[in-house]
């Protein structure tokens, strides 16, 4: 998975991440903590399970429901056209 190759991200002032691509159906608006998934899942090339073990490390919490969360934020984006590619179901 990656994001559509037409994606512009933006991180606001706020801390919160601004997505477009023209194939989506609008803009897309993630919290702070949505920001730090998405940059984490960039650094470890869109592995979801290297992802999810390194903000576990990070947060303090178990590996497996930040895995569940990673994959139901994923599984919207790539419905919704802003990431691409074969989607890494967790479960």
């Amino acid at each position: 998975m990656r994001a559509a190759v037409d994606l512009k991200a933006t991180i606001l002032p706020d801390g919160c991440l601004q997505l477009y691509s023209p194939r989506a159906k609008g803009w897309y608006r993630c919290d702070p903590i949505g920001t730090v998934m998405w940059l984490v899942l960039q650094r470890y090339d869109w592995d979801p399970q290297a992802a999810a073990e390194e903000l576990a490390t990070h947060w303090h919490t178990d590996v497996n429901e930040i895995l569940a969360d990673i994959d139901m934020w994923m599984h919207i984006f790539h419905i919704a056209g802003v990431v691409t590619g074969p989607v890494n179901r967790a479960n």
